[in-house]
């Protein structure tokens, strides 16, 4: 199973929070979508990041986990966003704040079923482009489900990297633990 590594509190928000949408400045690889990825909170953390995270979802801990795998998600479609308020020049930071966008035109890159795509991964990029979600500013969107939290993210401590990268052998007994406490407590 390949992972993903983010900067706290990022990660959190998706697995513990309400955020089901990832920012990347690349497109997911085709062969990633109906795949669950498993979440790397990675030692950098993100002061600016968690002021607009807690503006969007208050209850975010103030302590979080770093350096390990603190849970997984599946991603079922891709969207491209082309911001018709300010031009993005760098990807790697967001042209605005999350939340603060206003205008934006959405483009449905790749989906869970292809061409019978289900309706509601269809009407994604859609709704993207008439209601703002908060935690999409871009350039790419991975949209997220079934995520899970798992228990003992310090049994699960590794290093990230960037892109997508397979974890060391040695974990995945304790992923495989860690996936059937989190699906039953859910």
């Amino acid at each position: 199973m390949r992972a993903l590594t983010f900067y706290q509190p990022w990660g959190t928000a998706i697995v513990s929070g309400p955020k089901r949408i990832e920012n990347r400045p690349w497109k997911a690889p085709d062969k990633l979508i109906g795949q669950t990825f498993l979440i790397h909170a990675g030692k950098t953390y993100d002061k600016d990041g968690a002021e607009s995270i807690r503006e969007l979802w208050p209850e975010l801990p103030e302590d979080v986990p770093q350096g390990c795998i603190i849970g997984a998600a599946r991603l079922v479609a891709v969207v491209f966003l082309r911001s018709n308020l300010i031009p993005q020049t760098n990807f790697f930071e967001p042209a605005l704040s999350p939340g603060k966008q206003r205008v934006q035109d959405v483009t449905l890159v790749s989906c869970l079923g292809g061409d019978q795509a289900p309706e509601a991964i269809l009407s994604i990029a859609e709704k993207l482009s008439y209601e703002i979600d908060p935690w999409f500013f871009g350039p790419y969107g991975w949209i997220l489900d079934q995520v899970v939290a798992f228990p003992r993210p310090a049994d699960l401590k590794c290093r990230g990297y960037q892109t997508l990268w397979t974890p060391p052998g040695v974990l995945d007994w304790e992923i495989g633990v860690q996936f059937k406490e989190a699906h039953a407590a859910a």
